[in-house]
């Protein structure tokens, strides 16, 4: 019968923090991991960024003009604008990723609402009900990954540690850090495989210090 592993649990390197919720922070976690509790943390720190394509069997030959401005609130993922009306005002409404309704707007006016700013602009012909434009959004400043001093992309800069274990394989992922004033078990740590001399753990423990960190 083979052996069974137990995961860190939820907060299981902590010896001690400071009162109420000071030493916590809420942040999100990057698409595409699996970190444990205990895991050292950083802040990506690249340029977030979207790009608008016009749907394949639309009438309209209208397309977003200038650039999408990103800012809180946006998600990352697929936002549609779909058109209700015709015309070369045609107003529109706009959903998130998860089919959520974000806003309403109309062809040649700006549109800001749920973290996104655009202007759509008419073409020829103009928009007929039921056209629409997919616009695609990638979140990536300020999401939160294993540090990894090998990077050069925020990752190599040590922001807290994990609280809990966090399966983001499919989507961001809110989750809790630990990022100042508290007392941690330095033998419950866990690392990310570009973590391989005591050098790179010395400059994490350097950076969680200067925030209010003890290791013991």
């Amino acid at each position: 019968m083979s052996a069974l592993t137990m995961a860190q649990m939820a907060g299981e390197f902590l010896v001690s923090e400071g009162d109420g919720t000071i030493s916590r922070d809420a942040v999100l976690i990057d698409k595409g991991l699996k970190l444990e509790a205990g895991t050292v943390v950083a802040a990506l720190s690249g340029a977030n960024s979207s790009t608008s394509v016009s749907g394949a069997t639309n009438t309209g030959g209208g397309a977003v003009s200038g650039a999408i401005t990103l800012s809180a609130g946006a998600l990352e993922g697929s936002y549609t604008a779909t058109m209700t009306s015709s015309g070369a005002t045609a107003a529109f409404k706009v959903t998130d990723p998860f089919g959520m309704l974000v806003g309403t707007g109309a062809v040649g006016s700006a549109f800001s609402a749920g973290g996104l700013a655009f202007t759509i602009a008419s073409g020829s012909p103009v928009f007929v009900a039921g056209d629409y434009i997919t616009i695609a959004v990638n979140i990536i400043s300020g999401n939160y990954v294993a540090y990894d001093p090998t990077k050069g992309d925020g990752s190599q800069t040590t922001k807290g540690i994990l609280f809990d274990s966090v399966d983001s394989t499919e989507s961001d992922v809110l989750a809790t850090i630990i990022n100042n004033s508290a007392e941690v078990d330095a033998s419950k740590l866990k690392w990310s495989a570009g973590v391989t001399t005591t050098g790179h753990k010395a400059t994490a423990y350097a950076a969680l210090a200067a925030s209010g960190f003890k290791f013991r």
